[in-house]
């Protein structure tokens, strides 16, 4: 299933609400994953990944995944991306 701009928003709205309202990071990932089903959506923390968030939030940082070709890469078009990785901020892990 492939995301599109205004499902990304809603994604990240639902995650800035959960961080907001103190919910962890795990909690964070398992209502997501609840409520957009079919989407992978994973976790991690900002240093493990080096690349340019697609977008940066209060809390977190997101990043989109394609894994059309079976193997995961990160990538910058909503057209492409077939999941999220929801990278909390350090300092509010």
């Amino acid at each position: 299933m492939a995301l599109n701009p205004s499902g990304i928003d809603i994604l990240a709205a639902r995650a800035s609400a959960l961080f907001a309202e103190g919910a962890k990071r795990d909690a964070v990932i398992k209502s997501l994953k609840q409520q957009f089903g079919g989407i992978t959506i994973t976790a991690c923390l900002e240093s493990d990944l080096a690349e340019e968030p697609f977008r940066e939030e209060p809390g977190y940082y997101l990043y989109l995944v394609d894994s059309r070709d079976h193997c995961w890469k990160l990538t910058r078009e909503p057209a492409h991306a077939t999941g999220v990785v929801i990278a909390q901020r350090e300092d509010d892990a």
